[in-house]
């Protein structure tokens, strides 16, 4: 009898140690949609700003981001559109601006590593992940030439992405502010006729920076769904 006994404690032992585990395994943060799949949107205006020496900076006024969950997961992989993008330089008053184009050539933000700071705020790492062989490319022009080229490769656990749980609303949203600074990046602009504010070169302080008012969710037949980050 106290054999058996034993025995029985020893497995219910088992069961609370297993589901305790469970429960620790399903806290861990992840970004949920109410249906799936659901596409991922947002949008920010003054975003991805570079500061280059001497005074020089470039903006898109535009941006926009797409991407798609097909489960609760713990990474985001956003792909980006950049639009109205200008520059300064050399900085004059009144400001001139001049054209920036970027694009992505099939490069992706990802977010992962979610952690929790606090009630529904969190934080992730940001990796710039290209399909093989491509990279991000910048070009910064004078007029009709071509001033600066910025090409940025794929690199990971640059800086942290906070985001903000918005659970107020008619549906939960993630408010999302970027802050990535010392990216790796190549200029490879001669300077003729027009001379780049960055030598040709390799350096590490391409940055993104701005805020993004928030990301939302949309189910199939174009319903928004809610959106959020949960866990511990």
């Amino acid at each position: 009898m106290k054999q058996s006994l034993y025995s029985t404690i020893l497995c219910c032992a088992a069961i609370l140690i297993g589901t305790a585990g469970a429960a620790t395994a399903r806290a861990e943060p992840l970004f949920e949609a109410d249906s799936y799949p659901a596409t991922i949107d947002g949008g920010a205006k003054g975003i991805l700003t570079t500061v280059f020496r001497f005074g020089a900076a470039w903006e898109c006024l535009s941006a926009t981001y797409k991407g798609e969950l097909t489960e609760a997961a713990s990474a985001l992989t956003i792909s980006p559109v950049y639009e109205e993008c200008r520059w300064n330089y050399p900085v004059t008053n009144p400001q001139v601006w001049s054209t920036v184009k970027v694009s992505m050539n099939g490069c992706d933000f990802r977010f992962h590593s979610l952690e929790r700071l606090a009630a529904d705020e969190y934080e992730s790492l940001f990796d710039l992940q290209c399909s093989s062989g491509n990279q991000m490319v910048v070009e910064l022009n004078s007029g009709p030439w071509l001033a600066c080229r910025l090409t940025v490769p794929a690199q990971s656990n640059k800086a942290l992405v906070g985001f903000i749980d918005n659970t107020k609303g008619v549906f939960d949203d993630v408010g999302v502010v970027f802050s990535v600074k010392g990216m790796k990046f190549t200029q490879d602009v001669s300077g003729f006729p027009v001379a780049c504010p960055v030598k040709p070169g390799t350096y590490e302080f391409f940055e993104i920076g701005g805020e993004v008012n928030t990301f939302t969710a949309t189910a199939e037949g174009g319903e928004q769904t809610g959106f959020r980050v949960i866990g511990e």
